[in-house]
């Protein structure tokens, strides 16, 4: 009962921890410029590395990872990265147009922040754009965001990822988890096709 005591008060004190740095984290950012603003339709037609972000949780990252296929179809020349806790490689579908970086647990610290390890294998390599498939606000993403300093970063529109994020999507909240994650897709394939006009889609993009 004691080994089950203190662990229980070191996970609190852990998502305290965690709850302070990103409060912290945020008052940061705020004080800093916008995220840059750019032409969407253009610079995706440049795009040769992307990294994704999928959700931390398991019956999330699933559903998640099922529109990668759709989003290689509208980027068919683009490298895409996805970064994956290694218990959750085995759940993606692999080839030479879709490579892993995959994390241990232990490469997050104490703070909910990313360990030196795990920001370098972001900041070693080039990335033209990034995709977080976080619904809500999620510090480990969005901190890996900034650290890849990729020029269009992609997201569901939340308050807190307004100075991080520079192409925001919201999906409507009665939609299923699926449909919001092929919402993203459908707004990133109206700049990939070229299209002029559009239907009405289930979605509300916002561009800072």
């Amino acid at each position: 009962m004691r080994w089950l005591r203190l662990n229980f008060l070191k996970n609190m004190l852990k998502d305290l921890a965690k709850r302070i740095t990103a409060r912290a984290y945020l008052a940061y950012a705020q004080r800093r410029d916008r995220a840059d603003v750019i032409d969407v339709g253009e610079y995706l037609s440049k795009i040769v590395t992307a990294l994704i972000l999928p959700p931390e949780q398991p019956e999330h990252f699933k559903t998640a990872t099922r529109i990668l296929d759709d989003l290689r179809q509208h980027f068919a020349q683009t490298q895409f990265y996805l970064l994956t806790p290694k218990a959750l490689t085995d759940m993606v579908s692999l080839d030479e147009k879709m490579r892993i970086i995959s994390y241990d647990v232990d490469e997050i610290g104490f703070h909910g922040l990313p360990k030196d390890s795990l920001q370098e294998a972001i900041r070693s390599r080039h990335f033209d754009m990034v995709i977080d498939l976080n619904l809500e606000f999620n510090l480990i993403a969005t901190f890996l965001c900034q650290a890849s300093e990729a020029k269009l970063r992609i997201c569901f529109v939340h308050p807190s990822r307004d100075p991080f994020y520079n192409f925001q999507v919201r999906a409507i909240d009665s939609n299923t988890l699926e449909q919001k994650y092929q919402s993203l897709v459908n707004y990133i394939s109206v700049f990939t096709n070229g299209l002029s006009q559009r239907e009405p889609l289930a979605a509300e993009m916002t561009m800072l």
